[in-house]
């Protein structure tokens, strides 16, 4: 572009005048001077150096302290599963010379390769288009695909408070007709790779708001103004969506069922045809998933280092050898269980025959378990009655942080609930009787299917730590803000002149928080701190049924538990109820 040319340089820096012309006596300098003359020499550039006053170099200073936040594009793994899902896509939107993800894409300054800056004044009908924009720009990328009639795949975080939320979903409830489909993409710390400049705002950490990547068609919208797609608060968007299948395991979707499939060529099908693999994935929960997938990204990448082995589908023999690795260099037996089960759930998926079913390699399994054992479970203690006392003793019910913590723990231990369960409770899952509460839990882990459970909770005999007392104080307090029936009842608090109160936004208080809570309510009422956590609460209240002689069968209703065993596990029989056994011998 200016080889042979005669090149002008202002700046208002004497110094750089002088090391340019003459060089220096730093080296680092002396070598920066050395390219630049090399540079120029080469390319038959003659260099005009002039120094001016800072005030007559106000342009270029400006460009030159520019702060590039928006330099990032999302990992490799995502773009070829969605590429392959939705694709082909023909031009990156919002890309640069280093980080485009096509041949064709648009930039926003002049770089090599780039086919034109400023995407926004490209017609965006003829093409497929990938578009990952800064997060400022997502509502002018819809009005400019509106205009275009543009389709593509757009990728942006679900950020339901954003100014664009109600541009893609303006009924709170469904995504509005131009949205084909929708998949959540997975929480992995590398889903945004940072680019060359400083202060990016996404890729340097690990990105903690779930990303939705979207479907765009506003060349055939729905006629009736809404995707078929619907999210729902009772079910949140989580269980509706499962993560991608990223990380070494999208080619188990392109072998065996899911090749057949591809071939389809009716064109009424094709797009039916693309749906079944997000609906098998959600067979198993987002967080198992993402454990097969990350324990068959580890086989993989041992198996590609190996020559001789094919990691799928996978033989036999293979993965004996990779078995007795693990046992060899981690000595775990949950290594060697979490390798087979992903294996096998690769090849479930996949509808071909799993090599994990081999009597060899259940053999190994077996043989794991007696060589190198099975971790020792580290349960903690169980929060007791008189834990629980002290805590309401301790405690100023007329301040409403502290109000809002010990309702927290004396539900989970009253309840058996976990800490998730009490801080997804909502307004209207609460019903008031005469003498006992009822409460629906909406989120449990033992509740995949979403069956829903309800939980009673009867007047406590102490005046003091009465659950149902306690919830009600705090359901008054917190009753002066604005709730409805859909607002989460544990919500973060703030602070004001007259102590705390209920924020806006309505999301429950984080698990951190109340873990940190727990921490420094208790290390003056237990013996260690660290012997106890949250699940305690769980633990102390269910113990202290078991022992108080509480049929099994209601206690196993009361807390959720799916089987005997698993119930069992929380309980911490007491020395008296133990020596009931030998004095019922009749000796």
């Amino acid at each position: 572009m200016v080889a042979g040319h005669r090149v002008r340089w202002n700046t208002d820096n004497q110094n750089v005048v002088r090391i340019v012309q003459v060089g220096s006596m730093i080296e680092e300098l002396q070598e920066l001077a050395l390219d630049i003359f090399l540079f120029a020499s080469s390319h038959n550039i003659r260099l005009d150096l002039t120094w001016i006053p800072l005030d007559q170099n106000s342009e270029a200073d400006r460009f030159s302290k520019f702060v590039d936040i928006d330099d990032y594009s999302v990992h490799d793994d995502v773009f070829i599963h969605l590429d392959r899902l939705w694709g082909p896509h023909s031009i990156d939107r919002f890309a640069s010379s280093y980080n485009a993800k096509l041949p064709r894409f648009n930039s926003r300054f002049l770089q090599s390769g780039t086919e034109a800056v400023d995407a926004f004044s490209q017609d965006w009908s003829c093409d497929n288009n990938w578009i990952v924009p800064p997060a400022t720009v997502v509502g002018k990328v819809l009005n400019h695909m509106r205009e275009s009639k543009a389709v593509g795949t757009l990728i942006v975080p679900m950020w339901k408070s954003s100014y664009f939320w109600p541009l893609l979903c303006n009924d709170g409830m469904h995504l509005n007709s131009f949205v084909k489909h929708w998949l959540c993409l997975p929480k992995r710390p590398d889903l945004f790779v940072a680019g060359r400049a400083k202060n990016k705002l996404f890729g340097t950490k690990a990105f903690k708001s779930p990303c939705l990547s979207l479907l765009i068609d506003f060349l055939q919208p729905d006629r009736s103004g809404f995707s078929r797609y619907a999210f729902s608060d009772k079910l949140g968007f989580f269980p509706l969506t499962t993560p991608l299948i990223l990380g070494g395991s999208e080619d188990v979707f392109s072998t065996g069922f899911w090749k057949d499939l591809s071939a389809v060529e009716d064109e009424s099908l094709k797009e039916l045809a693309s749906r079944p693999e997000v609906t098998v994935l959600a067979s198993r929960a987002p967080g198992t998933t993402d454990a097969y997938r990350r324990s068959f990204a580890r086989w993989k990448k041992f198996a590609s280092s190996k020559l001789e082995f094919q990691h799928f589908p996978a033989k036999t023999d293979h993965v004996a050898l990779y078995l007795q690795h693990l046992i060899d260099t981690t000595h775990s037996q949950s290594a060697v269980d979490s390798a087979i089960y992903a294996i096998q759930w690769a090849h479930t998926m996949a509808a071909i025959p799993s090599p994990t079913n081999s009597p060899i390699i259940h053999a190994i399994r077996e043989a794991a378990k007696r060589l190198v054992g099975t971790r020792p479970v580290n349960k903690k203690e169980p929060i007791s009655a008189g834990m629980i006392r002290k805590l309401v003793n301790n405690s100023n019910f007329d301040n409403l942080l502290e109000l809002r913590n010990v309702c927290i723990f004396i539900l989970a231990y009253a309840g058996f609930f976990r800490i998730q369960e009490v801080l997804h409770i909502k307004y209207g899952y609460i019903h008031f009787n005469s003498g006992y509460v009822v409460i629906n839990v909406d989120v449990s882990k033992t509740d995949q299917l979403r069956k829903g459970n309800e939980v009673v909770i009867s007047v406590g005999l102490g005046e003091k730590t009465c659950p149902v007392k306690i919830l009600r104080r705090y359901l008054t307090e917190v009753e002066r803000y604005p709730v409805q029936s859909d607002h989460f009842v544990f919500r973060a608090l703030s602070k004001c002149k007259s102590g705390h109160k209920l924020v806006a936004i309505n999301r429950p208080v984080s698990y951190s928080t109340i873990r940190e809570y727990f921490k420094v309510n208790f290390k003056d009422i237990v013996p260690d701190i660290s012997l106890f956590s949250t699940h305690s609460l769980r633990a102390g209240g269910a113990s202290a049924a078991a022992n108080a002689g509480v049929p099994d069968r209601l206690f196993q209703r009361h807390g959720r538990w799916r089987s005997v065993s698993v119930k069992n596990g929380y309980v911490d029989d007491s020395l008296g109820s133990r020596l009931t056994v030998s004095r019922m011998l009749d000796i």
